[in-house]
């Protein structure tokens, strides 16, 4: 079963394809705001409210910063590997993010609304699959961060991602992907994935609540994510039979 939005999640991840979650979602002041409500900061005379946003901003910026160089290096990597239509939206996209002039933030928006690299999806998802079949993980990896950047809100990546980490990181790496992606994404397909990875770890107990959990939302939709339901039934089946 190992092949293959939303808030900003609270905790920063060294996860990559979390922080290109961060990225896609941390683009406005009232994050800013937002995490430090969380965080509980009180003024004090050494560090106001101005200053600690002004802090928090300059971190925000960073992470787009590295983000940013993850998307460059994962679309050099589809610009190489994939075909001429995945290769020649990389190349757009590419061509923006590394613009010196270009606004990180805004580009990385942009990119993810284009209705071109929306409609490539498909094509895009399969090239990464294909580095995964062909076994070259630290690319598909790369590849993959890419493409969480540019669609935050599509299942796909997220899974891909989680499969090339527990190739090249291993289980325990997979583990934390799913459980900051599942905080953030609903769609039935994550917890598809994410219950397969659960069990390998031997939680049974979570396994079967995430599957419990995925079956629910894809109740809930007519959508393409009812399409995971009998899938979901029958993991949960072979569980609990």
């Amino acid at each position: 079963m190992s092949d293959e939005g939303a808030p900003v999640p609270k905790v920063p991840s060294s996860d990559p394809s979390m922080d290109a979650i961060a990225t896609a979602f941390m683009l406005r002041e009232l994050v800013v705001e937002q995490m430090i409500s969380d965080s509980g900061f009180t003024p004090t005379e050494l560090e106001t409210l101005t200053s600690r946003m002004q802090r928090e901003r300059e971190g925000v910026a960073e992470r787009l910063d590295q983000a940013a160089a993850q998307a460059i290096a994962g679309l050099d990597i589809l610009m190489e590997t994939g075909p001429e239509n995945v290769a020649a939206v990389a190349r757009q996209c590419r061509d923006t993010l590394a613009d010196p002039e270009t606004h990180l933030a805004q580009a990385i928006s942009d990119q993810a609304g284009a209705d071109a690299i929306i409609a490539a999806l498909p094509a895009v998802v399969d090239a990464c699959r294909d580095l995964l079949t062909d076994g070259d993980f630290e690319r598909a990896k790369t590849a993959a961060c890419a493409l969480c950047i540019l669609y935050p809100e599509a299942p796909h990546p997220y899974v891909l991602s989680g499969t090339a980490l527990w190739q090249t990181d291993g289980l325990a790496a997979a583990l934390q992907h799913y459980e900051a992606v599942l905080a953030v994404i609903e769609h039935p397909m994550i917890n598809f994935f994410a219950a397969d990875v659960f069990l390998e770890s031997g939680d049974r107990a979570r396994c079967i609540a995430v599957l419990k959990s995925g079956l629910a939302l894809a109740e809930e939709d007519d959508g393409d994510s009812a399409e995971f339901k009998p899938q979901l039934e029958e993991f949960l089946a072979e569980l609990e039979g």
